[in-house]
């Protein structure tokens, strides 16, 4: 059963995952099959209860955009905090996703009101 917190904003959802949610194997195809059957056309990943990240979590966070790219859904992260995002460098070559500081940036990105 999913457990994160999601909330729509029009054709936009919002996820906010914490720690606990990358323990939970079954997540992106939950969110996956949520978000389609709400018809959800953009999604922000929010970050900002997450400290730290393995570099498996951040594959999983990865994997969980890329799902979505695949069934019609663009997405973006926000919320990393300064100590995570150096660790984010060091994990990849370049970040492949857009990414804001909060929520309200990402959702400005997109002009949703």
């Amino acid at each position: 059963m999913l457990e994160t917190s999601l909330e729509q904003i029009g054709n936009t959802a919002i996820i906010n995952l914490d720690a606990r949610d990358l323990y939970e194997k079954a997540l992106i195809a939950e969110i996956s099959e949520s978000l389609s059957a709400q018809e959800v056309g953009y999604a922000v990943i929010n970050l900002e209860q997450i400290s730290a990240l393995s570099s498996a979590e951040w594959l999983d966070v990865m994997r969980l955009t890329d799902a979505l790219k695949l069934i019609g859904i663009r997405s973006a992260i926000c919320g990393v905090q300064p100590a995570l995002a150096m660790t984010l460098v060091e994990l990849c070559e370049g970040l492949h996703i857009s990414a804001y500081m909060d929520v309200d940036g990402a959702l400005n990105a997109i002009n949703v009101d």
